[in-house]
């Protein structure tokens, strides 16, 4: 069975409000994420999670699959609400509109029974604590550490590793610095991280959403749905040169 992509959404952002609908040459920045899973052929569905009706009303004219789940812990509890337990699982960004076809099959490629994520060279300032980084182990913080990737943040579940990773308690790493994923480590959870040659950009801030409408409006504009692919520096993104490398699953 294909896996689902599903895009967690809410319109609450304590650096960005409403950033999800933020207009991006025409578009919400979420439409821009759903379009682009949907035009790889990856995915069974593409389903974008919401925490409210008034997210769900503002998506209604793009014709997208919106279901509405209430309050959740974080993006990975609400993909968790929406998820079957027997279907493998990708959890989108609705922040990273120029997600490209290369990042998308290279996460589809290593899922398998268990979780997996992305990390790319680092681009951009490696002390912006917004920027998470992915060490050896893995292991991942918002301090910067020399050897350090630039993570991703598209994870992949097999079937029901969403669940389990939903249901482990906040850690005090987690909550310490805000990163979900600690939590499902200090809970045993082991991840594997697959290595891209480019990441993607994520929108955190106005200078950041103003990026992005730059590169839009470029004359070949980069990491359009059909794939054509662009990183965080360059209107045009290689194919991902994948290096995997496995953890031991808990079972």
């Amino acid at each position: 069975m294909l896996p689902w992509a599903v895009i967690p959404a809410r319109l609450g952002s304590h650096r960005l409000p409403r950033k999800v609908l933020a207009d991006l040459a025409g578009k919400p920045m979420l439409v821009w994420v759903a379009e682009a899973a949907a035009s790889v052929g990856r995915f069974g569905r593409v389903l974008v999670a919401v925490e409210d009706p008034e997210l769900r009303e503002a998506l209604a004219p793009y014709g997208l699959d919106v279901v509405v789940t209430g309050p959740a812990r974080d993006g990975t509890s609400r993909v968790a609400a929406v998820a079957p337990g027997d279907r493998a699982v990708v959890n989108l960004q609705a922040d990273q509109p120029l997600v490209s076809a290369e990042l998308l099959h290279a996460i589809v490629d290593g899922l398998e029974d268990g979780v997996v994520t992305l990390s790319a060279p680092w681009i951009g300032d490696p002390a912006d604590p917004a920027r998470v980084k992915v060490l050896p182990g893995p292991d991942f913080t918002r301090s910067w550490v020399p050897g350090a990737r630039m993570h991703v943040g598209i994870y992949g579940f097999g079937p029901g590793w969403v669940h389990r990773c939903a249901a482990a308690p906040e850690s005090p790493r987690a909550r310490g610095q805000s990163l979900e994923q600690l939590s499902w480590l200090d809970a045993g959870i082991t991840v594997s991280v697959v290595e891209v040659d480019r990441g993607t950009p994520s929108v955190d801030t106005p200078a950041d959403l103003s990026a992005v409408r730059m590169l839009l409006a470029l004359p070949t504009p980069p990491a359009l749905p059909n794939g054509r692919g662009a990183g965080c520096d360059s209107p045009a993104l290689p194919g991902a040169d994948q290096q995997r490398h496995p953890r031991p699953s808990d079972g």
